[in-house]
C-alpha cells in the first residue's frame, strides 16, 4: 500500500510539471500566433518572414502545450493506486501490464514532444522543416492520447466499495423509511411495497 502511495505522489507531482509546461508552451504559442512576440527575432535565428511564419511557429509550440496538457490530465487521474484491491489475478496482471505500458507510452510523449520542437525549428540544423516538427507532435499527441488510454486502470479493481456503500445507504434509507412508520422497505437499490 505504501509503494502505491508512493506511486500516486510522484504521479501527482509529475501532473504539476506538465501542467506548467503545457501552460508555458500555449502562453509563448499564444503570444506568437497573435503576433505579440516574434520567437525568431528573440532567440536571435533566422529572421521571421511575418504572420504566416509566426503562426507556423506558434503551432509547434501549442500541439506539444496539447501533449503536456494530455500527460498532466492522465497522470492527474491516479485515484486507482489507492486502496488498489484486484478482482482476480488475471486483473492484477492487466492492472499491472496496462500501466508499465503507460509509463512508456508518457516517455515516448515526451520524446516526442522535444523532438517535434527541435525539428521544427531546425535547432539541430538537419535541414528538418516545420512539417517534420509538427508530424513529431502529433506523434506526442497520439502517444500521450494512449497514455491516458492504459493509464485508466481502475476497471481492473473489484467494485467491491461500491457495494460497500450502496449497502450502507440500502440500509438507512429503509431504517429511516421504517421509523417513519412507512409500509415501503428497500432493497438492493428498489422499492418494494
Amino acid at each position: 500500500m505504501k509503494a502505491q502511495s508512493a506511486i500516486y505522489q510522484t504521479e501527482h507531482s509529475l501532473a504539476w510539471l506538465m501542467s506548467l509546461g503545457a501552460i508555458v508552451l500555449a502562453v509563448i504559442g499564444a503570444l506568437v500566433a497573435f503576433d505579440v512576440l516574434d520567437i525568431r527575432n528573440v532567440f536571435g535565428g533566422a529572421e521571421s518572414l511575418g504572420a504566416v511564419q509566426n503562426f507556423e511557429d506558434a503551432v509547434l509550440l501549442l500541439l506539444p502545450a496539447i501533449a503536456l496538457s494530455l500527460l498532466a490530465w492522465t497522470l492527474h487521474s491516479g485515484e486507482h493506486h489507492l486502496g488498489a484491491r484486484y478482482a482476480t489475478t488475471r486483473d492484477e496482471a492487466m492492472y499491472k501490464s496496462e500501466h508499465s505500458l503507460a509509463y512508456i507510452a508518457a516517455l515516448a510523449a515526451l520524446v516526442f514532444v522535444a523532438l517535434g520542437i527541435l525539428a521544427g525549428f531546425d535547432v539541430l540544423d538537419n535541414g528538418n522543416t516545420w512539417r517534420d516538427g509538427v508530424t513529431w507532435n502529433l506523434l506526442a499527441i497520439i502517444s500521450a492520447t494512449l497514455t491516458a488510454t492504459l493509464h485508466a486502470v481502475t476497471h481492473h479493481k473489484a467494485a467491491t466499495e461500491q457495494e460497500d456503500i450502496r449497502m450502507i445507504i440500502d440500509e438507512r434509507v429503509g431504517s429511516a423509511l421504517q421509523r417513519a412508520g412507512s409500509d415501503v422497505r428497500v432493497e438492493r437499490g428498489y422499492e418494494r411495497g
